[in-house]
């Protein structure tokens, strides 16, 4: 069930917001890129707050780890409903080479090509290799990221899904409005407005009743966000709280949200140390925009870009993200 979920967020999924919910770790950095991702759109901590994962790193090359399979997918199977995902990865090949893996063994799961490994090390997982066959990460629903017991992959599996919970739970929820509930589950909810909003006033009692749970879990969502934006601006965190306001007008789009927010919004954006960040963010993203292209020239355009913001702006956010990416491309 859940692989079905997932495929169909894949037709409701769009770019996350700019900016990430304040109070909330970043999590594991999950790929961002489609074409790093086979039998699912880019997944990340967001969209699995509150769930689990379960994390199967493995070396295509290796006659055990390719015996272990069968049992892993019947295990999976078993966990069918259950607030958990698996996700397979695999790291140092290409797309093909991975495709061609996962069809010659039957495998389903979401699966990370992680080419360049950084997913790896970003896991803490040692290298992949024929000395290092496979590990077991499981990313538990306070997004820790903890290690799995490879002896015990069922037993591991069976106790992250228990400590995992979905906003709300998909028995509950009629297939009319399946698509609105797996928007708000994986935290896309400007997609599930219109279909909610519809639904609120349905004569079939139990659309009706559905959509009023996924209402509840949204306000919930909106309360708790605002409660940290609050926090933050009393706190005399401004770029913190200015993040979090602008989380809540970009996404909850389509949906009732209090009317101070668009205020603050506006009323932050004017603030010095907002307006500075705001201006690293610009910077950051033209660079990171440069990395991505596909001439040397650009991309020493883009490590350019990143050092002067390292230089001119250090104290800023974006700059602290532009030391981690220099440092992941050996400057």
């Amino acid at each position: 069930m859940i692989r079905s979920l997932l495929a169909l967020t894949i037709s409701l999924f769009v770019a996350c917001p700019a900016f990430a919910q304040t109070g909330k770790p970043a999590g594991l950095p999950f790929p961002a890129q489609p074409t790093s991702w086979i039998a699912s759109p880019p997944l990340s901590s967001a969209m699995l707050e509150g769930k689990a994962a379960v994390l199967w790193f493995y070396e295509e090359g290796c006659p055990s780890c390719r015996a272990k399979w069968p049992a892993m997918l019947t295990a999976a199977k078993k966990l069918e409903g259950k607030p958990i995902v698996f996700i397979a990865v695999n790291s140092g090949n290409s797309r093909d080479e991975v495709q061609g893996y996962l069809s010659d063994v039957g495998i389903n799961w979401p699966t990370i090509v992680d080419q360049d490994r950084s997913f790896e090390k970003a896991a803490g997982v040692n290298e992949i290799s024929l000395q290092n066959i496979y590990q077991m990460r499981v990313l538990m629903p306070d997004g820790q990221l903890v290690p799995g017991n490879i002896g015990d992959f069922e037993g591991t599996a069976t106790r992250a899904a228990e400590a995992a919970k979905w906003k709300v739970d998909p028995a509950e929820i009629p297939a009319a409005l399946k698509p609105a509930w797996a928007a708000v589950e994986f935290g896309n909810y400007p997609a599930g407005a219109a279909l909610v909003k519809k639904s609120l006033t349905s004569p079939k009692a139990d659309v009706k009743a559905a959509a009023e749970k996924l209402n509840e879990a949204i306000k919930g969502r909106i309360e708790t966000m605002l409660a940290d934006a609050k926090k933050a601006e009393e706190g005399g965190q401004k770029w913190a709280a200015y993040k979090s306001y602008s989380s809540i007008a970009a996404d909850f789009k389509g949906y009732d949200i209090p009317s101070e927010v668009t205020g603050k919004v506006k009323e932050l954006a004017v603030d010095a140390d907002v307006k500075g960040e705001l201006t690293a963010l610009k910077v950051l993203e033209g660079a990171k925009k440069s990395l991505s292209g596909t001439s040397a020239a650009a991309r020493k355009r883009g490590v350019n870009q990143l050092e002067k913001l390292v230089s001119d702006q250090g104290t800023t956010e974006a700059a602290q993200e532009a030391k981690t990416i220099l440092g992941q491309v050996g400057k």
